[in-house]
């Protein structure tokens, strides 16, 4: 009945209370009704019943010699029935000899001899037919007919009467059963609502709230067993805060060493599902490389080189994980990122975040060189970088007991050679790179080099800047509005 409808449990209890109540009184109207009219309707019968057989006995002789007059004048004492609308003395042939009516009634005499008393209840009239006897012979019959429209109408004021005394009753019984079922149970069970929102909302604290359920029945066992229930959970919860502190710190500790997306991947999805086997994929691979920083050993500290060197790597390394690259490996002053594995966005959106990192970088390399200026180191650094993307083998390379996430492969090679000529202070890629990104960033066409292990000379590019059209491009193309978004946070 309540499935479908939000409905508190106070409402619920209040219409099956009515209910209840309502089918009580329905029942016991009934009851009362049947009960009443039976009673009544019974003592009429018996009365009638009664005062017909009286008369009939009285008037025995005068049904013999069929006096008229005396027979009338037994029936003018009959008169004073008030529910009597008809009487008459009938001979055995059926003719009346005497008779009054108020009220038209059928006489309905017997075909055959009657030896007993006969009563008929109709719907508005009750009818008597009395045999009268001289001795053992049957002289006629008395017929009485009384309306039964006052009796009718007792009947209703009894009834009336006595739903009105149960109406009251059952008003006072509904809210003594209201009050004793607020306090006994409504009141719990909303204490009990109360501290499970509280606890939804992350407090614990819930003793307060169901205290002062002090009985002993099913309601008081469930008040203790959800205190101790908070503050189960509220344990719990702490020694889960403390585990999860210990898991991100665990986290941080191995996002030093292996690729973030790596142990994202791993925590999200679980060690078996992560496959880093050896696979072939498509990647745009960078290096970089901070020219003039061998010649600063000379010139600086170990502890101030130290700290250039920190600041420098920090800082090209909140670059590579703002665009989601995956950091292979610090080499000195130098580093290697790829886009494209463990997670890639599609070749050409993997281009294009590596190509505004690079942008990026050689951007905050002004802020760094003038920190680094100011901390003492005349030379201003600059860094080279080369973007190549083509096809690697990239995953977990070593022994069962030391691996490494790397990719491998000519293509890597050859990122390495275009940073290795690529002019200070520049970023230089290939042609295969230049392909899927010179719609969106700005280029100018450098000379061609021979890298080695090559005997073809290759193109090259270097990057100028970003196209100022290059969000209405981004989203002609449909990519991901996530790129829009780095491309206009950049510095």
């Amino acid at each position: 009945m309540f499935k479908n409808h939000k409905m508190s449990i106070r409402w619920k209890l209040l219409i099956i209370l009515m209910l209840a109540i309502w089918s009580v009184s329905f029942l016991n109207f009934i009851y009362v009704y049947v009960r009443t009219s039976s009673r009544i309707l019974e003592a009429l019968e018996t009365k009638a019943v009664t005062i017909a057989e009286y008369a009939a006995f009285n008037s025995a002789p005068s049904m013999v010699f069929e006096d008229s007059a005396v027979l009338s004048e037994a029936l003018s004492g009959l008169k004073k029935n008030p529910d009597l609308v008809r009487a008459a003395f009938v001979n055995t042939q059926g003719a009346v000899l005497a008779e009054f009516q108020t009220e038209p009634l059928l006489l309905e005499l017997p075909e055959s001899p009657v030896e007993e008393t006969v009563t008929i209840r109709e719907k508005n009239y009750f009818k008597v037919m009395v045999p009268i006897r001289d001795g053992s012979m049957l002289v006629g019959y008395l017929f009485l007919g009384l309306d039964l429209a006052r009796s009718r109408e007792q009947i209703k004021q009894d009834v009336n009467l006595a739903m009105g005394f149960n109406t009251a009753l059952g008003i006072i019984a509904f809210l003594v059963i209201l009050w004793l079922m607020n306090r006994i149970i409504l009141r719990p069970v909303s204490r009990l609502h109360a501290g499970t929102q509280q606890i939804s909302q992350g407090n614990y604290e819930v003793e307060r709230l169901t205290e002062q359920i002090k009985s002993r029945d099913e309601l008081g066992q469930l008040a203790g067993s959800f205190q101790v229930m908070a503050r189960t959970l509220h344990e719990k919860r702490e020694e889960l805060a403390g585990q999860t502190r210990k898991i991100m710190e665990l986290v941080d500790f191995m996002s030093a060493y292996l690729p973030k997306q790596l142990v994202q991947n791993v925590l999200e999805h679980g060690s078996e599902s992560v496959n880093t086997s050896p696979s072939r994929q498509k990647l745009t691979i960078l290096f970089s490389d901070l020219q003039g920083f061998t010649s600063l050993t000379d010139q600086l500290d170990p502890e101030a080189l130290f700290q250039l060197l920190t600041l420098y790597q920090n800082t090209m390394t909140n670059l590579v994980n703002k665009y989601d690259g995956t950091l292979d490996k610090y080499m000195g002053d130098g580093l290697m990122v790829f886009f494209g594995a463990p997670n890639s966005r599609g070749e050409q959106e993997d281009a294009l975040r590596c190509c505004l990192m690079a942008i990026e970088m050689q951007q905050v390399m002004n802020n760094l060189r003038e920190q680094w200026y100011l901390q003492g180191v005349e030379t201003p650094l600059q860094v080279r970088i080369g973007i190549h993307s083509g096809f690697s083998t990239v995953g977990s390379f070593g022994t069962e007991s030391r691996l490494d996430y790397t990719a491998i492969g000519p293509a890597v090679n050859l990122a390495s050679r275009l940073e290795s000529n690529c002019p200070p202070g520049r970023v230089m890629i290939s042609h295969q790179l230049w392909a899927l990104i010179h719609e969106f960033i700005l280029t100018s066409e450098h000379q061609s080099i021979t890298p080695k292990g090559l005997v073809r000379p290759i193109r090259t590019y270097l990057l100028e800047g970003v196209d100022p059209n290059f969000t209405e491009k981004a989203r002609t193309r449909n990519l991901a509005p996530e790129l829009w978004e780095l491309y206009n946070n950049r510095l």
